[in-house]
């Protein structure tokens, strides 16, 4: 493992690949995104960042209509069509939730009023919903909604000009945030989800499943350790924790614990092109290419890990 062209020295909690940069965040809101270049990666510091920990990053997708007037033959017609929009979405304390679709420019999203003053730790979703996580059991669910947004379009006909109303539907998706009753009162830090599925994790090795973000169902973990890092695949998931605490499932229902050659906490753990690195305390990294063995590499550091993702090309810890 070779040392990357980092960001500014500084603690970083969270990070992610869109496909095309680079994110991450950390104290005191600190969010840098960068692109690669064919010599380096370049970075780029959000500008005004809240004074927040941002402890969890996610890429979401949200999908609208776009409705557009032409002018035919002197007559409006409409031509409608989906759109599709990724966009990030970081969550820290002070129930800070924020979503950008550049990584540069930031928007603060308005969490529910029982999550005023408290931290969320982790956030996960899919197509249809998102979901963040924190302290004493907090869930809060972002579902996808659609509001009518009317705007005027000019149209010009010749000399003379037609304004017509056209009316999109906008997706809230990651901005409306609602709460949700959650099965428990420890801590939540780990989170993740398939298409259909959203797993959380947290405390004394509680897990829970919900297919809507709402209604939960717990499961048996086997553990008592904290399970601060969740991960999917089309293969069944891994969840990560305390104590060299790693469990795996090929259903999200019944999980069974790893032996592993760490007893340092395993904070966290991510999956991609068939590989899965974990990271964690005193430069933990660990491999595996089957969920059921892993091997330990050899990181070169003893800080503690937070994250680790794959960036099209390499993994970044």
């Amino acid at each position: 493992n070779e040392p990357a062209d980092g960001p500014p020295p500084a603690t970083y909690l969270a990070a992610l690949w869109d496909g095309s940069q680079f994110l991450v965040a950390g104290r005191t809101g600190r969010i840098l995104t960068a692109r690669r270049t064919p010599l380096s990666l370049e970075w780029s510091e959000h500008p005004s960042p809240p004074r927040s920990w941002m402890f969890d990053s996610m890429v979401a997708t949200a999908v609208g209509t776009n409705v557009q007037p032409v002018l035919s033959e002197g007559r409006v017609q409409y031509l409608s069509s989906r759109t599709t929009n990724d966009f990030f979405v970081a969550a820290g304390d002070y129930a800070t939730l924020m979503t950008s679709d550049t990584g540069v420019g930031w928007s603060t999203a308005l969490p529910p009023t029982n999550a005023a003053s408290r931290t969320y730790l982790g956030v996960a979703g899919n197509a249809h919903r998102l979901v963040a996580v924190g302290n004493g059991g907090l869930i809060s669910v972002s579902p996808v909604a659609y509001v009518p947004l009317v705007s005027t379009v000019p149209l010009t006909n010749g000399v003379e000009v037609i304004t017509v109303s056209v009316t999109n539907e906008v997706n809230t998706l990651g901005l409306a945030w609602y709460p949700a009753v959650s099965p428990t009162s420890v801590d939540l830090q780990a989170a993740c989800a398939t298409d259909e599925l959203i797993v959380v994790g947290g405390g004394g090795g509680f897990l829970a499943t919900s297919t809507d973000g709402t209604n939960w169902t717990q499961r048996t973990s086997g553990t008592t350790a904290f399970l601060s890092g969740l991960e999917s695949s089309p293969e069944g998931f891994v969840a990560v924790g305390d104590a060299g605490t790693l469990l795996t499932s090929p259903d999200s229902v019944t999980w069974t614990r790893r032996t592993v050659p760490a007893t340092t906490w395993i904070y966290r753990v991510r999956h991609a092109r068939g590989a899965w690195v974990a990271v964690g305390e005193g430069g933990t990294i660990l491999t595996s290419t089957n969920r059921q063995d892993w091997v330990p590499r050899v990181s070169g550091v003893t800080n503690w890990l937070n994250d680790v993702e794959w960036t099209g090309g390499t993994w970044i810890v």
